[in-house]
């Protein structure tokens, strides 16, 4: 154990390095995207305030009547046990998103990230002529010149709008004006009482890892930063100069940390190195996505490289209940309902489960209509639950290598069968939430308004009962219409939203070479000392969360990696 580390009151900020230049768009491109995500959360303002906004050159609000604005105000004020001051609740509504510099830098490290950039640069770049504003907009005008009324109606009809394209072109902008605000805006964690660091935390003693755990826990931004896929060094697999097919080790680029042991600092300041690491056996665990581009970078050929990726993809409803519900301080997946887990008679189907309550995890797909009901949903975070339908999909996807930059790309579509599973999950929620008590439920269906009770019986008060619960479908008339809706709707791809849960099967493990990319004790056909041991491997996608299943393959694996090296002496 590590020893306890003195006088810590709060986790130590491991901080974010600088972000990466802005110069892959044009200045006008930046202004068109700033443009349309200040559209997703406007602001707005009341209309005895309007004369004073433009003398202050402040353009781009939404003027409301002042009884309305009133009424809004009172509405978010009423969102907490403890709700902030009125004066900050107005600032809140005051300001458009990317007013906030952290915003903007959250936008700016996503999209730099994104391999579909390119092709944003070059849609940002139509809107801002006249023909091509006016085939995507209606108006001859550039987007930027538009007021934000006007720049919100554009975005409420390409969400609604009957083209797939317009559709997916508007839940992108919503996703990524979320993303960014529920991970940065200090201003909005303020106001919903959202915390990084929980209230009762304390530096304790913890295990001797490769980092710091006084680093533990990071705010949204520097674990998207630091936890997930960044930094992933290894580039391919090395060989043996003979017939080319034992493993002899890896290479890739070391990157030093900066002054002082901190990651907050540029990259000039940093020592990059190419590395070659010799082993006598090499096995690949970069998990579902990287995995199979580390060995397609190693030259690999097989048919199966890459295909029969599954991902448990997963629907999320939200309520909202008349009391707070701790979101920040409770955990996750709490409890697990398998009623609809067997859906096809062969094992397909979902499970039910609270969700992590992270803000941009639970969030940042919530169903846009416009800006005041979304900022009026963010307020209300303290009084919001989030639960997925998260299935086991029959049908799986492909991750392919961008010949450019290198990066995992990921064709994935969930397909009919799949789709149909997930919606009986969520079906079962709302009407879960229903007997619950919520006084809204919120199903992430695309131009699917929310469910708003409106009679105050069939909730149950007592959770333990034993007594038959009568299906609200069958006795209240409005929730039943809605459901109607709900399952008329549906949530097809590509303008439906989904998450991808786990990721599994991208280098399957299979009878011969023809049916997967490893063997049976994880190890690459056709070539000698190298394997694979991680959820690439999974044959089918698991029917329960696959950490456990991950574990006990990589201990399978390794044991018989560790009983080769022993066989030929090496140990």
């Amino acid at each position: 154990m590590a020893a306890l580390e003195e006088n810590i009151t709060k986790p130590i900020k491991p901080g974010l390095p600088p972000p990466p230049s802005a110069d892959f768009f044009q200045p006008a491109q930046w202004e068109v995207l700033y443009s349309l995500l200040d559209a997703v959360l406007p602001a707005v303002a009341p209309a005895s305030v309007a004369p004073r906004q433009e003398t202050d050159g402040k353009l781009g609000a939404i003027i409301v009547p002042d009884d309305e604005f009133k009424t809004i105000i009172d509405k978010a004020a009423g969102s907490s046990t403890e709700p902030p001051s009125r004066a900050a609740l107005e600032a809140f509504f005051s300001r458009n998103i990317t007013e906030d510099p952290q915003v903007r830098e959250d936008c700016l490290r996503m999209i730099a990230m994104s391999a579909r950039r390119e092709a944003l640069a070059k849609l940002l770049s139509l809107m801002n002529t006249y023909i091509g504003s006016r085939l995507l907009t209606g108006y001859w005008g550039p987007i930027t010149t538009q007021p934000s009324h006007v720049r919100q109606a554009i975005l409420q009809s390409w969400v609604a709008s009957r083209w797939p394209t317009m559709r997916s072109l508007g839940k992108s902008i919503t996703s990524i004006a979320l993303k960014s605000v529920t991970t940065s805006s200090g201003l909005l964690h303020q106001l919903s009482g959202y915390s990084d660091v929980p209230r009762d935390w304390k530096a304790t003693a913890s295990y001797d890892f490769s980092f710091p755990a006084s680093n533990l826990p990071m705010s949204q931004a520097e674990g998207a930063h630091h936890l997930f896929e960044n930094a992933g060094i290894v580039d391919k697999v090395l060989f043996d100069e003979g017939e080319g097919n034992r493993a002899v080790g890896v290479e890739g680029v070391w990157t030093s940390r900066g002054p002082n042991g901190r990651l907050d600092v540029p990259e000039s300041e940093r020592v990059r190195r190419k590395v070659r690491v010799q082993a006598k056996k090499v096995i690949i665990a970069a998990g579902s996505f990287r995995s199979p581009v580390i060995l397609m970078a190693s030259g690999i050929e097989n048919p199966q490289l890459g295909k029969n990726l599954h991902l448990h993809p997963s629907n999320v409803v939200t309520a909202t209940f008349g009391h707070d519900t701790d979101p920040n301080g409770s955990g996750i997946i709490t409890s697990c309902c398998s009623e609809f887990d067997n859906q096809d008679g062969k094992g397909h189907g979902v499970k039910l489960e609270p969700t992590c309550m992270v803000p941009y995890t639970c969030l940042t797909m919530f169903p846009w209509r416009n800006g005041v009901d979304t900022k009026l949903m963010l307020l209300r975070y303290q009084r919001l639950n989030s639960f997925i339908s998260i299935t086991r999909d029959r049908d799986s996807g492909e991750v392919r290598r961008d010949p450019v930059t290198g990066r995992p790309l990921v064709d994935y579509t969930v397909s009919e069968f799949d789709q149909k599973h997930a919606e009986e999950g969520v079906v079962a929620l709302t009407k879960i939430l229903y007997v619950s008590g919520a006084d809204e439920i919120q199903p992430y269906y695309p131009n699917l308004a929310p469910f708003a009770r409106t009679l105050k019986t069939g909730a149950v008060e007592d959770t333990d009962t034993q007594e038959r619960i009568e299906d609200p479908e069958k006795t209240d008339p409005a929730f039943a219409e809605w459901l109607r809706e709900l399952r008329a709707r549906g949530n097809k791809p590509p303008s439906g939203q989904w998450s991808a849960a786990h990721q599994m099967g991208s280098c399957r493990m299979g009878a011969s070479p023809e049916e997967g990319v490893v063997d049976e004790r994880g190890k690459v056909w056709g070539k000698e000392g190298l394997y694979v041991a991680d959820s690439s491997v999974f044959p089918s996608a698991s029917g329960v969360n696959p950490m456990i299943t991950i574990q006990a393959i990589a201990d399978w694996i390794s044991r018989g990696v560790d009983k080769e090296l022993r066989d030929e002496g090496s140990v």
